[in-house]
């Protein structure tokens, strides 16, 4: 970083310190006067109403005939925001409105607004001015999202499912804007339906819009402040239910009850996850879609069988349809002709969802029943008029009592954050799908779409076990975990189990990363709710002025502490190794399954076999995790795993609450306090709680396991002060791993309101345990070489296999070396197995195969030259 961008980020960082108090404490930036309310925030001016909602926002409307709309739209769900302190001045017939962050300047007219009588000066994160005239083209937009892939078409013809015969669409063009842009400002015009003012509002059918109903948007650089402004006007991303964040099981296709069952028993003999059953259109009669009847051909007893997948711990979604309406095909028929005043004359009630007379009838006559036998929540499989509405609708249906509401539906527009969760529609089997569907989910953030649920594996056609298993990890480490597959007889069956060993143990690895990682997961929803951020966010809204953070369109943040790059191309040799094009920020990172390490402000080559996966924890922060389960959103877990990787001092939250009810929103849940502290050359510090909050189920006690790969065997470790004595791996006390030079501490259940300290004393100092990485580097480097040519019987595989157990035994060294001990030697040594290294791989013969030469590429691009 050069001095001057040095000074720049610095002044940035103090500004938006500045500009954040100006908004939280409300510091008045000038006497307020002229037509200002000192509770809307509103300034009239003849035909023009503005409205200050944040130092950054701005609502801009305009009427002819002076008439403005104060019901709330399904988009502007808050009309009423406490405004922040701003100071209005008007003089010689112009108008000027000046918050922290903007200054408007009107200088009126009856021609609406134009570039002529109206300007928007903004800044950014820099301390610069922008300036904004409507009608100016939006430059820089970083992507939004659409209602749904399946009604487009890619230009190679093979993207949605439903629009096959439509005008093909390159990835650049199918995308709208987004909220983000690197201009610094967006202009959204509010088109949603009217809705009225109750607690709870219904749509106003026939209400024409405003004549001019903007929200102006100026947030410069600060992306995390444009989204903050987003839910402020339109509402929160509320925390889905904890076992929608599980991992779903989904197909098109007439299971029986039987098969459902046996399905599940399946999934817990083959040791993989699943907390949601989603039944397709087979659980109802055909051949109407919009059918709310069981099919009891399949379903005999569905009470019963629905009991029995709670039994096991699992919640259940189906199908719906409800275009058709409510027909004579559907037991509902009659009461509903009835209660809806219209003959049963055998002709189907059309479907009215702007009606508050026939949804409520179609709650009580054709849904309730439903719920009542176990249904959890609706999968509106739906991409007609009053998306958004109905999405309201279904997810308002599942919130009874004080239980969360619930939505899987396509995306319903601005505004629809507040009824997660988003399904991507019907797509092909390819892997340009999955290539595009990894940046189409990230920048779904951008509109507030913080929880995607797309296909894994493709709707459309069989996927190769190779890329379905690339699928199942993007999934994994995506807001939700779907699979689903269409009708087609062969290859579509999404068992993981059905790919092969290769692949079956590949996704496996994933399915459990998936488990592990859950409590860090559901802690990052809480975040989503609590500050505005997406789970899976882009590059740029963390580093808004590193150039390197918008080159990379398929790398994300997962949360705040995971980077990840999915492989989205076929890989080579019987290993199947793909690559990634990473760029790491500052810091050290930590890839969870190899443990190899790359050091930050940089990009990096990222290879990986078919069962590892692009994704790296920060050095020193603490990731709650858990154990893995069956179940994996089943409840908080017990023990709390805690995993730090090496790194500097840091630290984080774990979140907790009942999981199902909407508690959360007042105050019923908890948060732990996880930390990571040097406390010398040989010594680290691991500060767990104590914990703050409380909620309904909450335990009094819980387990604790902390996990610190990558270092050297312990010496002592202390808990609280006292000692703590050596066991086995898993029982209380501490352990090592030396084939995974993992430092593991158990401890017994204990008071979650008590501080915990855990003091752990390594035998090599900190320069020592430096080494270790390096070392896990290099030897990772190898086994990929070796695993790409499997079978391959060359000299220099031989040598390669001499090479990494020379690599292990110099790991132990390093591992056991006393306190002080001088690491001469042991450098000594590496730089001459380096050099080894180096001189075989310039060596290597020219031989043919995928095998060999995927080897030789592995370790001619891999290989840096290290100093000591």
């Amino acid at each position: 970083m050069t001095l001057q961008n040095a000074k720049l980020n610095t002044l940035s960082v103090a500004l938006d310190v500045i500009l954040t108090l100006a908004m939280t404490f409300g510091l008045t930036i000038g006497a307020v006067s002229g037509a200002a309310s000192d509770h809307t925030g509103e300034v009239t001016d003849d035909h023009a109403r503005f409205t200050v909602i944040t130092p950054t926002l701005l609502r801009l409307e305009f009427s002819r005939d002076g008439r403005f709309i104060n019901r709330r739209s399904y988009f502007a769900w808050h009309r009423h925001v406490k405004p922040p302190q701003f100071k209005v001045k008007k003089q010689a017939g112009k108008l000027v409105i000046r918050t922290a962050r903007m200054e408007l300047l009107w200088r009126g007219g009856n021609d609406g607004l134009t570039r002529r009588n109206l300007s928007i000066r903004f800044r950014d994160g820099k301390g610069n001015w922008g300036t904004w005239n409507p009608g100016e083209k939006q430059v820089g937009n970083l992507g939004g999202t659409l209602r749904s892939l399946d009604i487009h078409r890619a230009s190679d013809g093979h993207w949605g499912y439903h629009a096959l015969g439509g005008a093909p669409r390159s990835e650049a063009t199918l995308l709208c804007d987004g909220l983000l842009s690197r201009g610094g400002w967006y202009l959204l015009k509010d088109r949603t339906p009217l809705l009225g003012n109750s607690p709870h509002p219904w749509i106003r059918a026939g209400l024409g819009q405003a004549e001019t109903d903007w929200y102006f948007f100026g947030y410069g650089h600060n992306y995390p402040l444009a989204l903050r402004d987003l839910t402020t006007v339109s509402g929160r991303v509320p925390i889905p239910p904890r076992y929608m964040l599980g991992s779903w099981r989904s197909r098109y296709w007439s299971f029986t009850a039987r098969q459902i069952r046996q399905l599940v028993l399946e999934y817990n003999a083959h040791r993989f996850p699943l907390d949601v059953m989603v039944l397709d259109m087979g659980w109802h009669t055909t051949p109407h879609w919009g059918s709310y009847n069981w099919n009891h051909k399949l379903f005999p007893h569905p009470a019963r069988l629905l009991a029995w997948l709670h039994k096991q711990g699992l919640h259940v979604t189906i199908n719906i349809h409800p275009g058709n309406g409510i027909g004579p095909w559907d037991s509902c028929y009659r009461a509903f002709c009835k209660a809806m005043v219209v003959p049963p004359d055998g002709r189907a009630v059309p479907f009215q969802p702007e009606s508050r007379e026939f949804m409520r009838n179609y709650l009580a006559l054709a849904l309730r029943s439903l719920q009542k036998q176990g249904v959890d929540f609706w999968w509106l499989d739906y991409a007609g008029p009053s998306l958004g509405w109905l999405n309201k609708f279904y997810f308002d249906s599942v919130a009874r009592g004080d239980l969360r509401g619930a939505s899987f539906s396509r995306w319903g527009g601005w505004g629809d954050q507040r009824y997660p969760v988003s399904f991507s529609g019907d797509a092909f089997s390819r892997w340009r799908v999955l290539k595009f569907e990894v940046p189409f989910t990230i920048v779904g953030g951008n509109v507030g779409a913080f929880y995607w649920s797309n296909d894994i594996g493709g709707f459309v056609a069989g996927p190769t076990p190779e890329l379905f298993t690339r699928w199942v990890q993007f999934g994994v480490l995506s807001p939700v975990f779907r699979t689903h597959a269409s009708l087609v007889p062969i290859g579509n069956h999404r068992r993981p189990w059905y790919y092969g060993q290769h692949a079956e143990h590949a996704m496996r690895v994933a399915y459990d990363l998936r488990s592990r990682l859950f409590p860090y997961i559901y802690t990052c929803a809480w975040s989503a709710w609590k500050n505005s951020l997406p789970l899976v966010r882009p590059l740029y809204l963390e580093h808004p002025y590193s150039p390197e953070a918008y080159t990379h369109p398929e790398e994300y943040f997962f949360g705040r502490s995971l980077l990840v790059s999915p492989i989205v191309s076929r890989g080579n040799g019987p290993a199947d190794i793909a690559s990634t094009n990473m760029w790491f920020p500052k810091g050290l990172w930590w890839n969870l399954l190899t443990h190899t390490s790359v050091r930050g402000s940089s990009s990096h080559r990222i290879f990986a076999t078919l069962d590892q996966i692009p994704v790296f924890a920060r050095g020193g922060v603490p990731l709650p995790m858990q154990r893995c389960t069956m179940r994996m959103a089943e409840s908080p877990p017990n023990p709390l795993v805690v995993c730090v990787f090496p790194g500097p001092d840091g630290h984080s939250n774990f979140y907790e609450d009942d999981g199902i009810t909407t508690g959360y929103r007042h105050g019923q849940y908890a948060t732990t306090r996880l930390a990571y502290i040097h406390r010398g050359p040989e010594t680290v510090e691991v500060q767990i709680g104590p914990t703050l909050g409380s909620y309904k189920g909450q335990a009094d006690t819980r387990g604790l396991e902390i996990r610190l790969p990558v270092t050297a065997r312990p010496a002592e470790v202390r808990v609280n002060g006292h000692s703590l004595a050596a066991a086995p791996l898993g029982d209380p006390g501490f352990s090592y791993n030396p084939v995974h030079l993992t430092t593991q501490v158990n401890l017994a259940p204990i008071s979650i309101r008590k501080k915990t300290t855990i003091d752990i004393t390594f035998q090599a100092p900190e320069r020592m345990r430096s080494l270790l990485a390096i070392i896990v580097n290099e030897g990772q480097i190898i086994t990929c070489a070796l695993a790409g040519t499997a079978g391959n019987q060359d000299t220099w595989k031989a040598q390669l296999q001499e090479i990494h157990f020379r690599l292990n035994v110099l790991r132990a060294l390093a591992a056991d070396s006393g306190p002080g001990t001088s690491a001469t030697k042991q450098l000594t040594k590496f730089n001459a197995l380096r050099s080894q290294v180096s001189a075989i791989t310039a060596a290597l013969p020219k031989v043919h195969g995928d095998a060999s030469r995927i080897a030789r590429q592995v370790l001619l691009q891999k290989i840096p030259t290290r100093g000591k």
